[in-house]
Protein backbone atom coordinates (compact mmCIF):
# COMPACT_ATOMS: atom_id res chain seq x y z
CA UNK A 1 0.00 0.00 0.00
CA UNK A 2 2.86 2.41 0.68
CA UNK A 3 4.25 1.90 -2.99
CA UNK A 4 0.83 2.92 -4.27
CA UNK A 5 0.75 6.38 -2.27
CA UNK A 6 4.36 6.83 -3.35
CA UNK A 7 3.74 6.12 -7.14
CA UNK A 8 0.29 7.46 -7.20
CA UNK A 9 0.24 10.91 -5.09
CA UNK A 10 2.81 12.28 -6.87
CA UNK A 11 1.07 11.82 -10.57
CA UNK A 12 -2.07 12.91 -8.93
CA UNK A 13 -0.02 16.36 -7.54
CA UNK A 14 1.48 16.86 -11.00
CA UNK A 15 -2.17 16.43 -13.06
CA UNK A 16 -4.30 17.47 -10.31
CA UNK A 17 -7.03 19.21 -13.32
CA UNK A 18 -6.67 15.50 -15.52
CA UNK A 19 -7.26 13.58 -12.45
CA UNK A 20 -10.31 15.81 -11.44
CA UNK A 21 -11.82 15.85 -14.45
CA UNK A 22 -11.38 11.85 -14.71
CA UNK A 23 -13.01 11.79 -11.55
CA UNK A 24 -15.60 14.21 -12.63
CA UNK A 25 -16.45 11.95 -15.68
CA UNK A 26 -17.14 8.52 -14.03
CA UNK A 27 -19.31 9.94 -11.58
CA UNK A 28 -21.40 11.71 -13.84
CA UNK A 29 -21.01 8.03 -16.01
CA UNK A 30 -22.38 6.39 -13.34
CA UNK A 31 -25.15 8.94 -12.38
CA UNK A 32 -26.30 9.08 -15.97
CA UNK A 33 -26.36 5.22 -16.18
CA UNK A 34 -28.33 4.98 -12.66
CA UNK A 35 -30.78 7.73 -14.11
CA UNK A 36 -31.43 5.87 -17.04
CA UNK A 37 -31.83 2.37 -15.91
CA UNK A 38 -33.88 3.91 -12.88
CA UNK A 39 -36.06 5.15 -15.63
CA UNK A 40 -36.35 2.95 -18.71
CA UNK A 41 -37.75 0.74 -15.19
CA UNK A 42 -40.56 2.86 -14.27
CA UNK A 43 -41.47 2.89 -17.86
CA UNK A 44 -40.93 -0.34 -19.79
CA UNK A 45 -41.71 -2.57 -16.85
CA UNK A 46 -44.74 -4.44 -18.33
CA UNK A 47 -43.97 -4.52 -22.00
CA UNK A 48 -42.74 -7.81 -22.84
CA UNK A 49 -40.47 -8.64 -25.88
CA UNK A 50 -41.39 -11.40 -28.58
CA UNK A 51 -38.78 -12.02 -31.12
CA UNK A 52 -40.68 -11.68 -34.51
CA UNK A 53 -39.56 -15.37 -36.02
CA UNK A 54 -41.82 -15.27 -38.94
CA UNK A 55 -40.38 -11.92 -40.21
CA UNK A 56 -36.97 -13.36 -39.72
CA UNK A 57 -37.78 -16.55 -41.18
CA UNK A 58 -39.18 -14.54 -44.49
CA UNK A 59 -36.11 -12.33 -44.39
CA UNK A 60 -33.88 -14.95 -44.82
CA UNK A 61 -34.07 -15.77 -48.42
CA UNK A 62 -33.45 -12.13 -48.85
CA UNK A 63 -30.63 -11.57 -46.64
CA UNK A 64 -28.96 -14.90 -48.34
CA UNK A 65 -29.85 -13.33 -52.04
CA UNK A 66 -28.13 -10.27 -50.64
CA UNK A 67 -25.04 -11.72 -49.23
CA UNK A 68 -24.61 -14.28 -52.58
CA UNK A 69 -25.00 -10.93 -54.64
CA UNK A 70 -22.40 -8.90 -52.78
CA UNK A 71 -19.67 -11.39 -52.79
CA UNK A 72 -20.44 -12.66 -56.34
CA UNK A 73 -19.27 -9.19 -57.86
CA UNK A 74 -15.97 -8.96 -56.72
CA UNK A 75 -14.85 -12.27 -57.08
CA UNK A 76 -16.36 -12.76 -60.80
CA UNK A 77 -14.27 -9.05 -61.12
CA UNK A 78 -11.16 -10.48 -59.75
CA UNK A 79 -11.16 -14.19 -62.00
CA UNK A 80 -11.02 -11.02 -64.69
CA UNK A 81 -8.60 -9.63 -63.86
CA UNK A 82 -5.55 -10.58 -65.81
CA UNK A 83 -2.89 -11.51 -62.40
CA UNK A 84 -0.39 -8.88 -63.78
CA UNK A 85 -2.73 -6.41 -63.39
CA UNK A 86 -3.62 -6.72 -60.69
CA UNK A 87 -0.49 -7.16 -59.13
CA UNK A 88 0.15 -3.63 -60.55
CA UNK A 89 -1.75 -2.12 -57.94
CA UNK A 90 0.27 -3.69 -54.72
Amino acid sequence: MRLLALISWPYLRKHAVRSLLTVVGIVLGVAVFVAMHTANQAVFFDLPYRFPVGIALMLLPTILFAALFSALWPAESAVRTSLVEALEYE
